[in-house]
């Protein structure tokens, strides 16, 4: 067998083969960007539904939360009475008096 021979099959084998692995990575690059499109599709989909739940949930908190402010519309009462001053109050002489 001839040198030149050996050598123009290897280079043909290495050849196919690396036509081979091409068309196994594109494919694989199909695969992953359908995936990717399908999990955006999914993860759009989820957040639409759950943008619609999240509407219903708002109300129901904005409803419970005025009923809580209905139920006590008095505020806490104030620490010091209306003729206080808080000077008044800070005062070191007015202590020992």
């Amino acid at each position: 067998m001839n040198l030149s021979n050996v050598d123009n099959r290897d280079w043909q084998i290495n050849v196919s083969m690396i036509k081979k692995e091409k068309q196994m990575n594109l494919s694989n690059k199909e695969k992953i960007a359908n995936a990717s499109v399908e999990c955006r599709q999914k993860r759009l989909q989820t957040h639409q539904e759950m943008s619609t739940s999240r509407l219903a949930r708002d109300t129901k908190q904005k409803t419970a939360k005025q009923s809580r402010t209905t139920v006590n519309p008095v505020g806490h009462p104030s620490v010091f009475s209306a003729g206080d001053k808080l000077s008044d109050n800070l005062n070191p002489s007015s202590l020992f008096a």
